[in-house]
């Protein structure tokens, strides 16, 4: 668990992008208090030697075909720091299955080669109730789909819940984000809330994406515009609450799948770019 001391934010970073952590100038507004925050232009010699360290404690890096339905394989060389960003690469080549198992259930375990790279990475501290605010770039194709996500990790003990605070669908819409409650005993059984908006901009331009959560309150925004708005009773059934449950943060992208389609290899390279992320917990739920 992070701890805060004197302002500044203590702790490290990934395995291969750089993570820094930097002190929080601004004062938290009334019931947030400012929890992780990392801002990707401020790199300077002074913190350099926090970019030379390779401490996962706080990021993990995916491995595999992380969506059952998805043709990318998430590696952690595609997860990279440059330019003052943190990019999610989307690549275009031959990838061996660590995973390979030719006797296994799982289909995508036997297949043992990926036509597709991709990243994946998750912020292992779960938290419940909180604000999220993540400055991002999205790419622009068909079949590509970039996502900033919260999840359950444990839906055995407390249902399966899902707050998608932004995610893109080239060959839906396009210029359009997608934000999404999914909810229900399992990812398997689950109901859906979604809003999506129209930005005429949206593929490669940046845009900040805010997530406050509270116990009665779930509230997505896109550029300080208030796009979803639904308090998390709408998932309380049978026993279960799942919007109301610990979840931990998810960046990555998608490449290829029956919901967006094939991917378009001419937009490839694609580059999800991230250029800063803060996290806020609830006065109260620290």
């Amino acid at each position: 668990m992070l701890r805060i001391i004197m302002g500044v934010l203590v702790c490290c970073i990934s395995l291969t992008g750089y993570f820094m952590i930097i002190p929080s100038k601004a004062p938290a507004a009334a019931g947030w208090i400012d929890y992780y925050k990392i801002d990707f232009e401020k790199r300077t010699p002074q913190n350099q030697a926090l970019y030379d360290q390779r401490n996962d404690k706080l990021w993990k890096h995916e491995i595999g075909f992380i969506n059952m339905k998805d043709t990318g394989y998430s590696r952690i060389e595609n997860v990279v720091v440059e330019n003052g960003m943190l990019k999610i690469l989307g690549k275009k080549e031959w990838v061996v299955n660590a995973n390979y198992n030719l006797g296994a259930v799982n289909p995508f375990k036997r297949k043992k080669f990926a036509d597709y790279s991709t990243g994946s990475i998750i912020f292992r501290p779960a938290f419940q109730y909180g604000k999220v605010e993540i400055v991002a770039r999205t790419p622009k194709g068909l079949g590509i789909s970039p996502q900033i996500w919260l999840f359950v990790p444990d839906e055995q003990q407390y249902g399966y819940g899902e707050i998608d605070i932004m995610e893109y669908f080239g060959n839906l819409d396009l210029h359009t984000a997608y934000s999404t409650l999914h909810y229900g005993p399992s990812w398997r059984r689950l109901e859906h809330t979604s809003q999506k908006t129209v930005i005429p901009d949206f593929e490669e331009t940046w845009h900040t994406y805010r997530l406050e959560w509270l116990p009665n309150l779930i509230a997505i925004y896109i550029d300080d515009k208030l796009v979803l708005s639904e308090n998390p009773d709408i998932a309380k059934k049978g026993g279960f609450d799942p919007l109301r449950q610990p979840m931990q943060l998810r960046l990555s992208m998608s490449l290829g799948n029956k919901t967006i389609g094939p991917v378009e290899e001419t937009e490839l390279p694609a580059e999800f770019a991230i250029k800063s992320i803060h996290i806020w917990k609830l006065r109260g739920y620290e």
